[in-house]
């Protein structure tokens, strides 16, 4: 990884864990009909696996204010933050390696359980 856009905020990844197999989401688009939470979920779910599948172990984005709680119920965490012109900016750390789904807590939505923070699958 060379620089991420989030640099422009003045983000940076830690050496260590860019070198350990780092990327950054830029942005995600839903396309057609199926633009309910669940599906949105289920896309998130298929990246987040997908990229740990081809050896990533960490993903970083950065954010508005707005979409930020967002983000944060996917498993993302704030690890620094910027004020830009005025705006607030959040530079947001996800772990690819665990379970990165928190489920609202609604029971129709976790079952009977707590969020899972295992492992993914091999």
């Amino acid at each position: 990884m060379r620089q991420l856009q989030s640099a422009a905020f003045g983000f940076a990844v830690p050496a260590a864990e860019a070198a350990a197999g780092a990327c950054e989401f830029v942005t995600f688009f839903a396309a057609g009909d199926d633009r309910a939470p669940a599906a949105r979920l289920r896309l998130f779910e298929g990246v987040f696996r997908d990229l740990h599948r081809r050896g990533l172990r960490v993903a970083y984005a950065s954010t508005a204010h707005r979409p930020l709680p967002i983000y944060r119920r996917i498993g993302g965490d704030v690890v620094a933050d910027a004020s830009i012109d005025g705006e607030a900016r959040y530079f947001l750390r996800f772990s690819l390696e665990r379970h990165w789904m928190r489920m609202p807590r609604d029971a129709a939505y976790r079952g009977a359980g707590q969020p899972s923070q295992s492992t993914l699958p091999s």
